[in-house]
């Protein structure tokens, strides 16, 4: 591991089995038991997880403090460190007697000595219990008193104890210990603690949800959360992670288009020290979030075994399974599983795995002739089968081109044998094999340019992996794919900004599609449109987001309850294939239709809001106006959790007509519900709302009295004035929340609307103003992951649709 020592052993380990060390799927409501030294942030996570989930915070300083009325050092000092530690253990007893179910607990470090060792490890047997960890330097200057040495002997020395006790892991990075990806916050103090909440919230939430690769700040489209291995052509990163760092850095704010990462760990240099050292494991703790952080997409962590290499020995064997052990406190979305293991390995690996799907994972590096046809690659099937694995990984090293074909003949045998219910991944290893690594559906390795020096990775030759424009462009240039066209269809579309940004998302991906305007007065030009083979979908603008509903086949659920679509798409089968299949041409069956409009909003306020002003019960919103927009705007507030609503607009009742469809209505946030395509929501599946929205009149009239001030305000009143309509003016009182909030001035027809220049007044409150120009691309990133099946490619969407919007203004 680059930068690491290979000395040092687990001081008192005995190798012992996963279960032991690893986590486990835990009930949603069970109480989350924080442990670590003092300075690793336990108090900033805990209010920070607390909030969100809405637990009740138990900080065990605060309870000791209010029972002694001392401090814990002035409590030592009195009465002797003995009676200190009985004191703090049997604290401990009772907080974890006690709250035993929603609630997040601070564990103080005197706690977990002597005989409270034993009440934290049978705490773990049930639920999550997260070991904190921290980059020295930060820790030294939080505390303040102790140099940068003394903690990093501090943390080498308890490291073994903390993990001992714990099941998941968490490295706490400061926002200067890496060079973030996509915009700098440092300019926005309020801002300063997202990363870190972001990161926090998705391994609590992967630790306690079945939702792999659902991430918890940000709203996508209906299919966003498919699960990688039912969608069509996904396509992950190989990255040694001893490299995360360097490549996070090397990529800062530049998009790297893939679905998910496969962070790779090779075991050689571990059975080469004999071991995994803590201060390996820490190091690949603080590489995978690294990972999560810079990237924000699905990890999948692929131990390469020597097994792999031809070298089965018990040491091998043991040193695998450790660095598996470690992977699966981290809660990654997907863990390989090598199938050169015994059954009972596997079987240990699956009980300890969590809501982390397993890939069964088998390379042969040495084939027999016609391996993809032999009996031993069907019998390798059946026991993956047998073993419950998720998904299905076989390759082997090509010798010949011939070999790809094998592999497509094994996949439709596969398929039409019904042999396995999990999907499966298949494709040769090496030059020879490239092509059938573009064929390969599902979860496709690909590398980068950055990722291709073989001296960078350390002589490790991947150059025969294709990067992921090199992918795409074989599939049209075979074609297997073909190009497509789409468009935005409205009545005053020729300044549309949606062309430039698609356009240039295509030509990041080396895509060959076309996105034009298609202006037009009727809808009779859309029949048109949906014959030729060829379209691929429009983006719906006015006046024809409620008028096209009738023509539609299906609806998603955000489109219906909000009343409009902004997103067509032609299906060229029946059901949910169909709209995954969105990348093949010919006549149409059905059409699809989304919203995408309200994602914009939701993404802007959730990447804008503080930690602070995070979403509570007695949260509120402010929506200024009630045409398509607001009512895209509500529904984005309910998503959010936000269930007191104020609508203020001119007339009252465009204003009452938007309150009545919304309130008390509750929606599912079930993101693999695709409504009618495939089957509805599993009955216990998350409901956001009931929503209580109220109008407001269009006068400067006290705030509601029982309610919090607004810590979202949106206008949604698009005028070409600049000034806007005087009736609504936000009045000061208004904005009384003394922590500020988000306000979003959804106008593009100026950069400096009335609305957008009374919030900065505010600014110094903790407001933070948000203009349409950064709500627009949130939505067209959206609509082209939905035309497309492809991550889009924010950076340059964005900086296309400013230099367009510039040049427009």
């Amino acid at each position: 591991m680059e930068g690491v020592s290979r000395q040092g052993t687990f001081e008192g380990h005995k190798r012992t089995s996963l279960s032991a060390r690893t986590n486990c799927a835990y009930s949603p409501d069970a109480s989350i038991l924080l442990v670590g030294i003092r300075g690793t942030g336990r108090s900033t996570l805990a209010l920070v997880a607390s909030t969100s989930l809405r637990f009740n915070l138990v900080d065990s300083e605060k309870i000791f403090h209010a029972k002694h009325g001392q401090t814990r050092t002035a409590y030592v000092a009195a009465h002797g460190s003995d009676e200190y530690r009985r004191q703090e253990v049997e604290l401990l007893r009772s907080i974890l007697t006690q709250h035993p179910k929603r609630a997040v607990i601070i564990c103080g470090s005197g706690s977990v000595e002597g005989s409270g060792q034993e009440l934290v490890r049978n705490f773990a047997t049930s639920h999550p219990v997260i070991f904190i960890l921290r980059d020295a330097g930060d820790i030294s200057r939080y505390l303040g008193s102790c140099d940068e040495d003394f903690v990093s002997d501090l943390v080498h020395r308890s490291t073994p104890t903390f993990r001992t006790l714990s099941n998941l892991e968490f490295y706490n990075l400061s926002d200067s210990a890496i060079a973030m990806h996509g915009k700098d916050q440092a300019g926005q103090p309020s801002l300063l603690l997202k990363n870190v909440e972001r990161d926090f919230l998705q391994l609590c939430s992967s630790a306690r949800e079945h939702r792999p690769g659902v991430y918890t700040n940000k709203a996508q489209h209906s299919l966003s959360a498919v699960p990688l291995e039912r969608r069509f052509f996904t396509y992950c990163l190989s990255l040694p992670i001893e490299l995360a760092l360097k490549f996070a850095e090397q990529t800062r704010g530049v998009d790297i288009l893939v679905d998910a990462i496969e962070l790779t760990i090779d075991i050689a240099p571990l059975c080469s020290a004999n071991s995994l050292s803590h201060s390996i494991a820490t190091q690949i703790t603080r590489q995978y979030f690294v990972t999560r952080r810079s990237f924000q997409l699905p990890i999948i962590i692929h131990v390469i075994s020597s097994m792999e290499r031809g070298l089965q020995d018990l040491l091998a064997r043991e040193i695998y399974l450790e660095v598996v052990a470690h992977a699966l406190r981290l809660a990654p979305d997907y863990l390989t599983v090598d199938f050169h293991l015994d059954d009972a390995d596997i079987s240990q690996v699956r009980s300890a795995r969590g809501h982390t799907r397993i890939i069964g994972h088998y390379l042969e590096t040495s084939p027999s002739s016609n391996y993809w046809s032999s009996p031993q690659i069907w019998s390798l099937l059946q026991r993956m089968r047998r073993s419950q694995c998720d998904l299905i990984r076989l390759c082997q090293t090509a010798t010949s081109r011939a070999d790809n074909q094998g592999v497509r003949e094994f996949i439709h045998s596969a398929k039409s044998s019904e042999k396995t219910d999990a999907p499966i991944i298949a494709y040769n290893t090496g030059r020879h094999g490239r092509q059938s690594c573009y064929l390969n559906q599902i979860l496709t390795p690909v590398t980068h340019p950055l990722l291709r020096n073989p001296a960078q990775i350390g002589g490790d030759d991947r150059s025969w992996l294709l990067t992921i424009q090199e992918s795409q462009s074989a599939l049209y240039s075979s074609y297997t794919f073909e190009p497509q066209f789409f468009g935005i269809l409205g009545a005053d579309v020729l300044a549309s900004l949606s062309p430039a940004m698609h356009n240039c998302a295509f030509e990041s991906f080396q895509l060959p599609h076309k996105y034009s305007t298609l202006q037009c007065s009727s809808l009779k030009d859309l029949k048109t449109l949906v014959h030729d083979t060829r379209f691929g979908g429009a983006s719906i603008t006015s006046p024809f987001k409620q008028e096209i509903i009738p023509v539609l086949d299906h609806l998603s659920q955000s489109a219906r309850a909000i009343g409009a679509v902004n997103t067509l798409i032609p299906l060229r089968s029946n059901g949910l294939d169909g709209l995954l299949a969105r990348n093949e041409t010919g006549p149409a069956v059905a059409l699809y239709g989304d919203n995408t409009d309200w994602i914009g909003i939701y993404n802007c306020v959730r990447r804008h809001l503080s930690p602070v002003n995070a979403i509570r019960t007695n949260t509120t919103a402010l929506v200024i106006g009630a045409g398509g927009m607001a009512h895209a705007c509500v529904y984005s507030m309910i998503r959010l959790g936000i269930r007191a609503v104020f609508v203020c607009n001119r007339t009252e009742k465009r204003a009452q007509e938007l309150a009545c469809r919304f309130n008390g209505k509750t929606y599912s946030i079930d993101h693999n519900n695709v409504d009618n395509l495939i089957a509805g929501a599993a009955p216990d599946a998350p409901m956001c709302g009931p929503a209580d929205v109220r109008v407001l009149p269009p006068t400067h009239s006290p705030w509601p009295t029982g309610f919090a001030p607004p810590t979202v305000i949106v206008s949604c009143v698009r005028s070409a004035a600049p000034d806007g309509p005087e009736d609504l003016d936000v009045p000061d009182e208004w904005l009384a929340n003394q922590t500020g909030g988000v306000l979003i001035e959804l106008s593009y027809d100026s950069l400096e609307t009335k609305f957008i220049r009374k919030a900065r007044t505010f600014s110094s409150r903790g407001w933070i103003t948000v203009h349409g120009l950064q709500v627009l691309p949130e939505q067209g990133i959206a609509q082209f992951e939905l035309f497309t099946g492809r991550r889009a490619p924010e950076n340059v969407m964005r900086a296309q649709m400013t230099q367009r919007y510039t040049q427009l203004a």
